[in-house]
């Protein structure tokens, strides 16, 4: 057993449905009304870290780390993992980086998703047709672990969050350039698809 880093509803099943990611390494499917698992898959024995379904409820994303500080061996380390989620079978592994990551977040409109690893940096992939799993940009202005990560309703901008000395920190950034939002007054104007960045 391990401990359960991640929670994520599925979300067009009215909450019926929800995922959990965790360090025993598994990702779970559980039907919330009979209180059960229903799909369950260990998908690269490694600790999963984080993880968000697709705003179309096929796919899951899921973030992979260390256990308590202590680095795994293996070609799939500190990777991002794309599995559906009605057989929780493998779609793409990706890697960005040697760190673990400690949060993912798919944009609303599915174009794109966000990874953020532990040495700061969220890396945004192209998650259209054309270009899929792309790099399309990197944001690299926080200064501790970010925890949460959420998009506008147009998915043109995302917002994430981090504690330093137990100080939140919540920083916007362009989807496309990873360039830091600045205008305080352009900042109030956004629309945002989710708020787990709250201070």
């Amino acid at each position: 057993d391990g401990k359960v880093n991640a929670v994520v509803f599925n979300p067009i099943s009215n909450e019926d449905e929800y995922a959990t990611v965790g360090d025993d390494m598994t990702i779970r499917v559980w039907n919330a009304k009979l209180n059960r698992t229903i799909r369950l898959s260990t998908p690269g024995m490694l600790p999963l870290k984080a993880v968000d379904w697709s705003s179309d409820g096929e796919e899951l994303l899921i973030g992979c780390g260390e256990v308590d500080g202590i680095r795994s061996e293996g070609k799939l380390d500190y990777c991002f993992m794309i599995l559906k989620s009605d057989d929780l079978s493998m779609v793409y592994t990706g890697k960005d980086s040697n760190h673990g990551i400690s949060a993912v977040k798919y944009s609303p409109d599915n174009k794109s998703f966000a990874c953020a690893y532990v040495n700061y940096k969220i890396c945004i992939h192209d998650n259209s047709l054309d270009t899929k799993y792309k790099l399309i940009s990197i944001a690299n202005k926080h200064s501790a672990v970010i925890t949460a990560i959420d998009f506008t309703v147009d998915s043109q901008w995302f917002q994430s969050m981090s504690f330093n000395n137990d100080k939140e920190e919540v920083i916007c950034f362009a989807t496309e350039s990873g360039e830091p939002l600045t205008s305080s007054s352009q900042l109030k104007m956004l629309e945002w698809a989710t708020n787990t960045c709250i201070c």
